[in-house]
């Protein structure tokens, strides 16, 4: 139970506003009555979707909400009383052009794991973060380890303090250390630590350790529970020279 604690970290998603619509039939009457109202669109949605939404489609590609003609008496899901004319929609309108997904970050970091150290797959909720997770289930200390690229980053104590904001804002009641800057394997290094409770309510002590690259940042995130962390404090640093592939 401790573990499986220890293992969550809060995950942020984004959704899609009017999620789903339903397709109306037409009819040579309604196509009629349209022309005297200036009604359009072959959709239904719900009252919450504006103009400009975006809206999942049942093939799942994405239709952007073009015009909204008001309650209508085709649409008969109380849900969605709002008539809408969807452009990528099956009316026959011209479809959304699609956002290409940005490619993922492919570091040439990695970790070497000294022994008692296993390799576990990472979170999936986690995946866009960290590209190794490990837990040391003998002193029940766990590591994450997620890199990015130095393009842009010209203030190394700026960049460890806004690291530092993020992790004290994953944790209730956090209370971080100062940074301490250090040289690991002769690289300039930063390092803090963070106390504070999980939404569980466990209280866990993070120890966060940023080493610098000619090319990439590596970050590497060590946690155990907070009346664990003075027994493991050492070992847990040492980890940070295990970071190799700069």
């Amino acid at each position: 139970m401790k573990s499986t604690t220890l293992a969550l970290l809060a995950v942020t998603a984004l959704s899609l506003q009017g999620c789903f619509f339903f397709v109306i039939p037409g009819s040579v009457t309604a196509k009629i009555s349209d022309a005297v109202t200036g009604a359009k669109g072959a959709n239904c949605v719900a009252v919450t979707v504006k103009v400009g939404d975006r809206v999942r489609m049942a093939d799942g590609s994405i239709g952007m909400v073009k015009s909204l003609s008001g309650t209508s008496s085709r649409c008969t899901d109380a849900e969605r009383p709002i008539r809408a004319e969807i452009v990528g929609a099956p009316d026959g309108s011209a479809p959304a052009p699609r956002t290409p997904a940005p490619t993922p970050y492919v570091s040439n970091l990695r970790l070497t794991l000294p022994a008692g150290w296993e390799s576990k797959p990472v979170p999936e909720s986690a995946a866009k973060v960290w590209f190794l997770y490990a837990v040391n289930r003998n002193t029940d200390v766990y590591a994450a380890l997620s890199a990015t690229t130095h393009d842009g980053i010209t203030d190394m104590l700026a960049y460890t303090q806004t690291r530092r904001a993020a992790a004290i804002g994953d944790l209730t009641d956090a209370v971080p250390s100062e940074i301490s800057q250090i040289e690991i394997n002769g690289r300039r290094a930063f390092r803090y630590s963070v106390t504070g409770k999980l939404k569980a309510g466990q209280t866990i002590t993070r120890l966060l350790t940023i080493i610098e690259g000619p090319k990439e940042i590596a970050l590497l995130n060590t946690w155990t529970f907070a009346a664990n962390f003075a027994q493991q404090q050492d070992a847990m640093a040492q980890l940070a020279e295990n970071v190799v592939g700069f």
